[in-house]
């Protein structure tokens, strides 16, 4: 997931029914491996994608 979620291009952005704003996270193969809580803004929705890539970047890696 960590891969994934490095690269803005992963992310789809949508807009639910009710108006608020959240994305999936996809895989390389375009299979869906996270959904986001809703947000009430769409700059508020690109922000957390943001976040995420940012802290994805700097996150050590996994050790098994």
């Amino acid at each position: 997931m960590k891969k994934n979620a490095q690269d803005e291009k992963n992310y789809e952005k949508l807009t639910s029914q009710n108006g608020k704003f959240y994305f999936n996270l996809k895989a390389s193969n375009g299979q869906v491996i996270g959904t986001s809580t809703m947000f009430a803004s769409e700059a508020d929705c690109q922000n957390a994608i943001a976040t995420l890539v940012g802290a994805c970047h700097r996150a050590p890696a996994r050790e098994d």
